[in-house]
């Protein structure tokens, strides 16, 4: 009988909870009797990192990496400047897989953490690949506000080109923006997807939203939500998308809550409302496929689903004024 190994391959800039991901995967995959072994391409450059700046173990390297910028400079010089040339592009890959067969039996789940080139990906599965291994890969794009690839040598993989008895399960994307506790609900579905319980999960976003306060609650600035204004805070709300609507004489289109993706895009929207009112700007989640508002001036998109977090509302971050009341962008 062949050994079923599923693969999770994390991709993801500098910062965006790639170990964080890992170490919660492992955890959640032991809790419910799975092995887990979390594998790190990098592992002999950070091994090189203990003995060239004398640190104490791996868990050092961590430490070290957030009080010197000059450490991930070291790394990438070492890997892209004397190891790759030397060895080949493929060698973290080949070298991490050829680890994880010293262990003698393949563990049910591997969390590969700081994959970012696809050959050396593609490498890892070739080695792995046998006749005794049914394996399974999933790739999960993993993101952060604030967090991007630049400085790095990695970037998001394209998608790999894996042997033919490799079963690709459909990629995830996850913003990691929000609490460890929400990563762990995203991690839950990875695992049941694997584990053939549950559907692919849906790609969540963060957005941001004006909302108008009245009596501490938040409300839609416009049309009402099932007969009422006021939005459910920390819950999954549904937009009425079965009808289409328009906004006075303009064209017709299909309804959703309108969001903005950028901060830089609330300042411009904002200029719209000079009546005072008590309004916020808030951070919220939205998932599932989004739709421009064409026919908007305002770089308006339009959500089917969105989740105001209670977070959302506690932490307030920089404020401005619109009228004679006060806006206040909040959000984690």
């Amino acid at each position: 009988m062949k050994k079923s190994v599923k693969v999770v391959v994390v991709t993801g800039p500098p910062g965006s909870g790639k170990d964080t991901f890992a170490c919660l995967f492992e955890e959640y995959a032991i809790m419910e009797n799975r092995g887990c072994e979390q594998v790190k391409f990098a592992q002999p450059l950070r091994d090189a990192l203990v003995g060239f700046f004398g640190l104490s173990n791996d868990s050092a390297v961590e430490a070290y990496k957030r009080t010197s910028g000059e450490v991930r400079k070291f790394m990438i010089g070492l890997s892209e400047n004397v190891i790759k040339p030397i060895y080949g592009s493929k060698y973290f890959g080949s070298r991490a897989a050829v680890e994880l067969c010293k262990l003698g039996r393949l563990p049910d789940y591997v969390v590969i953490s700081d994959a970012g080139f696809d050959d050396e990906v593609a490498r890892f599965f070739d080695i792995l690949s046998s006749d005794d291994v049914e394996l399974s890969a999933c790739v999960v794009l993993l993101s952060r506000e604030g967090c991007t690839f630049e400085g790095d040598s990695r970037n998001y993989l394209a998608p790999v080109v894996l042997p033919g008895q490799v079963r690709a399960v459909p990629e995830v994307k996850i913003d990691n923006s929000w609490s460890r506790a929400d990563l762990r609900f995203r991690i839950t579905d990875v695992f049941e997807m694997l584990e053939h319980k549950k559907d692919p999960p849906i790609e969540q976003k963060t957005a941001y939203r004006i909302v108008e306060m009245k009596k501490g609650k938040p409300h839609t600035l416009f049309h009402g939500l099932y007969g009422s204004r006021r939005i459910p805070v920390g819950a999954w709300v549904r937009a009425k998308t079965d009808k289409l609507v328009r906004d006075g004489t303009g064209p017709w289109y299909k309804p959703g809550f309108n969001v903005l993706l950028e901060r830089e895009a609330i300042e411009k929207y904002l200029e719209r409302f000079t009546a005072p009112r008590d309004l916020k700007v808030v951070k919220i989640m939205v998932r599932g496929p989004l739709r421009k508002k064409e026919h908007s001036p305002n770089n308006i998109w339009l959500a089917d689903e969105m989740l105001l977090p209670a977070e959302s509302l506690r932490d307030a971050i920089y404020g401005s004024r619109v009228g004679s009341e006060e806006i206040h962008l909040i959000g984690p």
